[in-house]
C-alpha cells in the first residue's frame, strides 16, 4: 500500500509545501500516480502560483490483516 506525496513550490516566493493525500491509501504504485496527478490538479486550481517540484509514493507502514 501506498501514500501519495507531491512537492510543490511557489514561483513567486521560495515557498515550498510538501502535500500527502489525505483520502486514503493506494493499493498498488499506479494507483498511487494516478491519485498524484489528481491531486496535481485540484491544488493547480486552487494555488495556481504553485508548480510541481517532485512527487513520491511512500510505502506505507499499515499492512491489513
Amino acid at each position: 500500500m501506498f501514500v501519495a506525496q507531491i512537492l510543490i513550490c511557489s514561483m513567486l516566493s521560495a515557498d515550498c509545501v510538501i502535500l500527502e493525500d489525505t483520502r486514503g491509501l493506494s493499493l498498488t504504485k499506479t494507483q498511487c500516480v494516478i491519485r498524484q496527478k489528481e491531486m496535481l490538479v485540484d491544488i493547480t486550481v486552487k494555488m495556481p502560483e504553485y508548480s510541481l517540484v517532485d512527487r513520491t509514493c511512500r510505502k506505507s507502514k499499515y499492512q491489513p490483516v
